[in-house]
């Protein structure tokens, strides 16, 4: 068996603690869990085996061989004064460390490489095909539908983004403007057709957060315009369920009032879900339904709606 030296700790990067870790190497599952965050941070490409990541794919626990023996640098939990937890810790780093040096040395060297078979060869060639062919394209779908749904989690400036990239995959011509105080305009053959602003709210929609717009809209001198009021409702629910919440009946009425049309981006995901399977000529008949439109735009019963007090 490979000799052990574990080093505790690891620098503070910049300050930011990394939460929910990665792991690469499933031995150090338990340990790694109780430790749950970390200021550590390498370039994957400084270290030798990876043994867990952050949520930036940071590299925050690896091991090195030095020698004879393997160098493993890990986040720790360590700190709390009570000895029956300590011992716990080390306890789980322990086993980590028996049955990661017992994998490690059955592992083949960075040299079995250089050699191949011809027909390990062939198999290579044939599985770099198939991943080149058809799973690199699924994992590309895959990250576009994970960034679309950014817009029901982010806020602020991020979110302003996220809609903006989400309106244009939905077919819509978009243009944020400098001052940004209604944030974006939707466009009709270049021509600014519906002002619109999005919010990011850890709560639901207010009759003020309506008459916000309003009062852009009427800055702007385009009292008659088409408002859109986009809100990411409820951002840090701790469940779909609990997100999707429907906007107050009184709001929706001050929204009609307003000449205002207001949705929710769970409602956006919705409706360009339904768009999608419907094909591409749903998808550009979708300004025609919004200019002009007030009341809360929506996606109910397998159908957009556009419901009203």
């Amino acid at each position: 068996m490979l000799g052990l030296y574990a080093i505790l700790g690891g620098f503070i990067n910049e300050g930011k603690v990394f939460r929910h870790l990665s792991i690469r190497r499933s031995e150090f599952k338990s340990y790694l869990d109780d430790v749950g965050a970390t200021q550590v941070g390498f370039r994957e490409d400084s270290v030798e085996d990876a043994i867990c990541f952050t949520g930036g794919n940071v590299v925050a626990g690896f091991s090195k061989k030095v020698g004879k023996g393997l160098l493993l640098f890990l986040p720790t939990a360590l700190g709390s004064t009570k000895v029956d937890y300590v011992v716990e810790h080390l306890k789980r780093l322990v086993t980590a460390l028996i049955s990661y040096s017992s994998r490690r040395v059955l592992e083949p060297p960075a040299y079995g490489a250089d050699f191949r078979f011809v027909r390990e060869e062939k198999a290579k060639e044939k599985l770099e095909t198939i991943m080149k062919e058809d799973i690199v394209p699924l994992k590309r779908t895959i990250e576009h539908y994970e960034g679309m749904k950014s817009i029901l989690w982010l806020g602020d400036r991020d979110l302003v983004t996220a809609t903006d990239k989400f309106l244009k995959n939905m077919g819509l011509q978009t243009e944020i403007d400098e001052i940004r105080e209604e944030d974006l305009w939707i466009l009709n053959d270049q021509k600014r057709t519906i002002i619109t602003e999005v919010k990011g709210l850890n709560r639901n929609l207010t009759r003020q957060d309506i008459s916000k717009l309003d009062e852009h809209r009427e800055a702007r001198e385009v009292p008659d315009l088409t408002g859109l009021l986009i809100a990411n409702t409820f951002m840090v629910a701790d469940s779909l369920k609990n997100k999707d919440q429907p906007f107050p009946p009184n709001v929706v009425e001050k929204a009609v009032n307003a000449n205002i049309l207001i949705t929710r981006t769970i409602d956006l995901c919705r409706i360009y879900d339904h768009l999608e399977r419907c094909g591409k000529d749903a998808l550009k008949g979708l300004l025609e339904g919004l200019i002009g439109k007030k009341g809360w735009l929506t996606f109910q019963n397998g159908k957009i709606e556009i419901v009203s007090p």
